[in-house]
């Protein structure tokens, strides 16, 4: 049997039968919808908007090869951060915001915290989202600041270090000063020895300057290591060891510039101990080579770095720190050069100074102290001075454009658009969840799917009908002669006629699968319709084990088991009825053996005579797959009508029927889809709305 495609039909039977199915359903999904979006808290969203500039210190060599939103998603993932989250709730630790009494406000903020960057601008939104308009744009507006001060502490580092390392010195010298001065005075008025001799005058003097110079050069020495230090920090571990590495290479161009330089410091230092003033030509060439050289030295030390951090890019941030730190690096050996050499004048001048008298060089000794120190001390003011300039004119390069202000809604949760997803979902889980209900029930619903999975025919279909007052369910005269259930029943009779129209069907067998599918009604009511032609018809109730028909006509009389099994005069059991032209053989009690007194001989000999009596004989059995009283009688009618009731019957249970009848040779004349739902089965005028079932005490529900 090839399958039937599924028509536009089916599909709205489907949703008309399974309704109850979407209407519970949607209202569920709505219903559980609405109570959560109501109960839900809401939740606000407030942006604050900042720019980020470039550094201008990187700007021309940064932004020549990389585009700028890459700095500007490595702000975005810095303000994701746990460093800004962390420091964002400390700062408004205190405060009554709903954030500061949960368990992980860190966490929280890190979870309802976006950044978005403007397309094709440095512009960046920061979205926070909290349970108050109050505290999410107080969230957004602190995230900015948070950014913003992190910036200038990292902008400030280098020169905050300094500051921190001047602010250190300075009272210490200081205070040493004022020490040697102490002792200075106190010498002077022991000794009364006010000033030096003109000789010693001059020594001093020349020692003095040396002194202030070699202070000079190792406060500027000391600042280039702090300096140094500061800047190798902000390297990570790898990029530093293999800037020290490089630092410590000497190929034998290196060196000879290295020597070239201690030689141009020594005799810059020598023609200064001979009185040169600082524009002399011969100390401005000299300072000129100087600088030549340490260019050179630099430009060497570049090539060995280009070699040893291949993977570097050449025009990264980190790359410009490395060219730094190479360059103070030939600084400070460049200072120690030059120091080394003051250092031996001054011991030069020293050994002098050893021939002068004891109370003289002591005086020496303590004046010379005290110019290092004055020297020193003006020196690091002065030095002072600049970096807290310098630390102050720091700014940051990011600005708020734009700060966050409370919000007048919130985003969450979206009532209107919740609601209509909800009847859309809800929609879509009733009809797939009846049509899912509707796949997995293996039932006969209408006529299409007994000839689609059993291959009978289809002889005709009843509609579901609801009683009325007392009015019997069983026969047709409690309903108008032109009612749809009249209808459905001339159209089976018509049916039957027409399956041999040569050689009319005089005795058939009506059964079913199972109980409670009404057989019984099918057989009286085919029996009205069948008389209504002038056919004298018999009902021959052969189910033994739940008889039905006398109580549905409520006839009494002798039964069909007490003739089968001690004989009589047929004409005794025959019995009429109110109806014209119908006659029935009734059964009342259960005999102990039904199948073996139905497959008697006196049963063949009885069907035998009532054929010579009356011109239609229609055999009430029981269910099939209940009992074989049914396939016992089959094979000595004309044909086997099957009674199946429309969403009840199992498909499958009819497949067995069909299989048995065939396997004892019956003759299948069709089958009656029976309580077939207003509407359905192919009768559209069907507008009754329940039916009964075959057996009055057990079959209440049935047709």
């Amino acid at each position: 049997m090839e399958e039937e495609q599924v028509s536009f039909e089916d599909y709205l039977r489907i949703i008309y039968e399974r309704k109850w199915i979407i209407i519970v359903a949607f209202f569920a999904v709505v219903i559980s919808t609405a109570v959560f979006t109501y109960r839900q808290e809401p939740v606000y969203e407030a942006t604050c908007t900042i720019m980020v500039e470039s550094r201008k210190r990187q700007r021309d060599i940064f932004e020549l090869v990389y585009p700028r939103w890459v700095n500007i998603l490595n702000y975005s993932e810095i303000l994701k951060s746990v460093a800004i989250a962390k420091s964002t709730i400390e700062k408004i630790a205190g405060s009554d915001l709903p954030i500061s009494k949960t368990g992980n406000p860190v966490g929280v903020l890190r979870g309802g915290l976006s950044v978005t960057r403007v397309r094709d601008t440095d512009i960046l939104e920061i979205s926070v989202k909290g349970k108050t308009p109050q505290e999410a744009s107080v969230l957004a507006n602190t995230i900015a600041e948070v950014l913003i001060e992190s910036e200038l502490a990292t902008g400030r580092k280098e020169y905050t270090e300094q500051r921190h390392f001047l602010e250190e010195q300075i009272p210490k010298v200081k205070e040493r000063l004022e020490i040697i001065e102490n002792n200075l005075k106190k010498f002077k008025e022991e000794t009364g020895l006010i000033a030096l001799s003109e000789e010693t005058g001059q020594l001093t003097e020349k020692l003095f300057e040396f002194d202030r110079l070699r202070g000079q050069t190792e406060s500027e020495l000391e600042f280039q290591k702090t300096k140094l230090v500061s800047l190798e920090a902000s390297l990570e571990e790898t990029q530093r060891t293999l800037v020290e590495k490089i630092s410590q290479v000497s190929s034998p161009y290196i060196l000879e510039l290295r020597r070239r330089l201690v030689e141009l410091e020594t005799t810059h230092s020598m023609y200064l101990v001979q009185g040169l003033p600082e524009n002399n030509p011969k100390l401005v060439s000299l300072r000129k080579s100087i600088d030549e050289t340490k260019a050179k030295l630099i430009e060497e030390t570049n090539k060995i770095k280009d070699k040893e951090l291949p993977t570097l890019d050449p025009l990264s941030f980190s790359q410009k720190l490395v060219d730094e730190i190479i360059s103070l690096r030939t600084e400070i050996t460049a200072g120690e050069t030059r120091l080394n050499v003051i250092k031996n004048i001054l011991k030069e001048y020293e050994r002098r100074l050893q021939r002068v008298p004891g109370q003289e060089l002591r005086l020496v000794g303590l004046e010379r102290e005290r110019e290092i120190n004055a020297s020193t001390y003006e020196l690091l003011v002065q030095r002072y001075e600049e970096v807290k300039i310098a630390e102050a004119g720091k700014t940051s390069n990011v600005r708020v454009i734009d700060p966050a202000r409370p919000p007048g809604r919130p985003i969450s949760p979206k009532k209107r658009m919740n609601l209509t997803l909800a009847v859309v979902i809800g929609l879509i889980v009733g009809v797939g969840g009846a049509f899912v209900v509707d796949y997995m029930d293996n039932s006969i619903k209408t006529s299409k799917d007994i000839e689609r999975y059993t291959g009978l025919s289809i002889l005709g279909s009843v509609p579901i009908v609801k009683k009325k007052n007392d009015t019997p369910l069983l026969l047709l005269k409690g309903f108008p002669s032109r009612s749809a259930l009249h209808e459905a029943y001339r159209g089976i009779r018509t049916s039957l006629q027409f399956i041999n129209p040569d050689n009319p069907i005089r005795t058939f067998l009506v059964t079913s699968p199972l109980p409670r599918e009404g057989k019984t009604t099918i057989a009286l009511n085919l029996a009205v319709v069948l008389s209504q032609l002038g056919l004298k018809t018999m009902v021959l109730d052969a189910d033994m084990r739940k008889p039905a028909v006398h109580k549905f006509l409520g006839i009494e009389g002798k039964s069909l088991a007490e003739f089968l099994a001690h004989g009589g005069d047929i004409e005794s059991f025959i019995l009429p009825t109110e109806i014209e032209n119908v006659s029935v053989i009734i059964s009342k009690e259960t005999p102990p053996n039904p199948a073996e007194l139905l497959s008697s001989n006196k049963m063949k000999k009885l069907l035998l005579d009532l054929k010579e009596r009356f011109d239609v004989i229609i055999i009430d059995t029981p269910p099939v797959l209940s009992c074989t009283d049914a396939t016992v009688l089959a094979p000595l009618t004309d044909g086997v009508l099957i009674a199946v009731q429309s969403h009840k019957t199992n498909r499958n249970a009819l497949g067995r029927v069909r299989d048995v009848m065939e396997s004892v040779r019956a003759k299948l004349i069709g089958v009656v889809l029976n309580a077939v739902p207003s509407g359905r089965g192919g009768y559209g005028y069907y507008h009754y709305y329940h039916y009964y079932h075959y057996y009055p005490e057990e079959e209440g529900k049935g047709n």
